[in-house]
């Protein structure tokens, strides 16, 4: 495994942190680190973790149920984060999470102030 700031090799070190750049890694959590540049296209002693979030994909078999990306578990290119690309987060995916809930909140301000307002005029407060 390897730094994702500093691209330094992390293998069988005892600390958390890269020596060379001070970036904090867990060896358990794919996210924080990237694989060695000679691990071989379709394996990774990690597991499979999608591309769009990190996500583990061990037990699900098309589709990231975190962030809804595809893949294919035959096909290694859709979802082996390889050296140089640390797995970010899928702009489509918090599309589908943000759009909604900005939407909710003029909602939210509307049903408050008719509230207010009809409490007004009736006296209520």
């Amino acid at each position: 495994m390897r730094c994702i700031g500093c691209d330094y090799s992390l293998d069988g070190l005892s600390a958390d942190r890269c020596p060379e750049c001070w970036r904090p890694f867990d060896p358990n959590d794919a996210r924080t680190f990237k694989p060695d540049h000679g691990d071989a296209a379709g394996t990774d002693p990690r597991g499979r973790f999608c591309r769009g979030c990190g996500m583990n994909l061990e037990d699900v078999d098309d589709t990231c149920p975190n962030c809804f990306r595809p893949f294919d578990a035959a096909d290694p290119a859709t979802w082996l984060l390889t050296a140089d690309e640390p797995a970010n987060i899928d702009a489509d995916a918090l599309r589908r999470v943000a759009i909604p809930f900005l939407l909710f909140i003029p909602v939210v301000v509307i049903v408050l102030g008719a509230f207010l307002l009809i409490a007004s005029a009736l006296g209520i407060i």
